[in-house]
């Protein structure tokens, strides 16, 4: 099955709920986590969100995650995958997609310090 990765939009929130009640009914227990959550969760914009995609279009899973630029560290909130699909294949996908935002922005950040201090630079690139 093909999965198709992207932003998370603040529509996507009845799906995330579905998603989110399913995975913790089945793995935790019951949690109240309303509409409201999940519409805030996805307008956030100092987080990466991003979504996984059936076929059909339908969200199947999701990952929350913050990048702290002036530490340079990214974490994992929160990964949830519709217990009907294959967790792992699911995660990966959405992992892969956050560490490679990770990746690029720790580079991003080690290149414009480095622009920052011509003697670091001088010395750093000979």
């Amino acid at each position: 099955m093909q999965f198709q990765i992207r932003q998370m939009q603040q529509g996507d929130a009845e799906q995330l709920q579905r998603i989110y009640q399913c995975f913790v009914l089945n793995y935790v227990g019951p949690v109240a986590r309303g509409l409201k959550v999940f519409r805030r969760m996805a307008r956030k914009k100092d987080n990466l969100r991003w979504v996984a995609l059936d076929e059909q279009e339908k969200i199947v899973g999701y990952i929350l995650s913050t990048y702290m630029k002036g530490k340079r560290l990214g974490r994992i909130n929160e990964i949830i995958v519709d217990p009907n699909y294959d967790f792992e294949t699911v995660a990966c996908l959405l992992v892969d997609k956050v560490y490679n935002i990770f990746w690029k922005r720790v580079q991003q950040s080690f290149t414009q310090r480095l622009s920052e201090t011509p003697t670091t630079r001088k010395s750093f690139l000979n």
